[in-house]
């Protein structure tokens, strides 16, 4: 009883991670020219702005908090954050 019910876990445990293993290229990989999806600026004053595959995110305050839909970056796109000073 012992060894059919190891048996079972492990295959149950395989099954498992097959089904992870085929879930995750379309998860970890974004298209190349995918950027990240700005919900919201809850606090200070920042603003996004895109050209192509770029997206620069331009902070006006020192302090600055901004809710994402996602922060997928595709492989030949660029996120750049510009802040005011080092103290930023």
């Amino acid at each position: 009883m012992g060894r059919s019910k190891s048996l079972f876990n492990v295959g149950r445990s395989f099954l498992a991670a097959a089904a992870a293993m085929a879930v995750t290229p379309l998860i970890a990989n974004p298209t190349p020219g995918a950027l990240p999806s700005l919900r919201e600026v809850r606090a200070g004053s920042a603003s996004v702005q895109v050209s192509g595959s770029r997206m620069d995110v331009n902070q006006a305050s020192r302090q600055a908090s901004l809710d994402w839909d996602n922060f997928n970056v595709g492989s030949s796109a660029e996120v750049r954050f510009n802040q005011p000073d080092s103290k930023s």
